[in-house]
């Protein structure tokens, strides 16, 4: 898991680009704002067409979650998590900047214990006899 604001997302296209072609599993929080990279923290929504379109090379989408409270982003980064290992994919959660600003009360979800899963290779020898 990574997060950024929009211009620290463009400068890792390169390698959310990679991570796509390798099927790793990932969840990127990016939360919007305006300008370049020493712009301002105004809200915007620049980065919406650059992720739903697959960044950097192109040629993959991502999984994108877009929240509208305080507990609807902590409930879809939960989710994110499930989503991006079962797709073996990027997932997003993309938000406004003025959500990322925004106080209000929130529940955590109950904690549960690590899935564990061994792969079939490991239980049948290296060579996955």
């Amino acid at each position: 898991m990574t997060s950024s604001s929009s211009p620290g997302v463009s400068l890792m296209m390169e390698g959310l680009s990679y991570i796509a072609g390798t099927e790793v599993p990932m969840v990127l929080v990016d939360v919007m704002r305006g300008g370049p990279g020493l712009g301002n923290i105004a809200p915007a929504q620049g980065d919406y067409n650059q992720i739903v379109h697959g960044g950097g090379h192109g040629d993959y989408h991502q999984i994108v979650l877009a929240p509208a409270s305080v507990q609807e982003s902590i409930d879809l980064t939960v989710l994110s998590f499930d989503l991006a290992e079962k797709y073996r994919s990027i997932a997003v959660v993309l938000s406004d900047g003025a959500l990322g600003q925004m106080m209000e009360p929130a529940e955590l979800p109950p904690m549960m214990p690590i899935k564990t899963t061994v792969p079939d290779w490991a239980t049948n020898g290296a060579m996955g006899r």
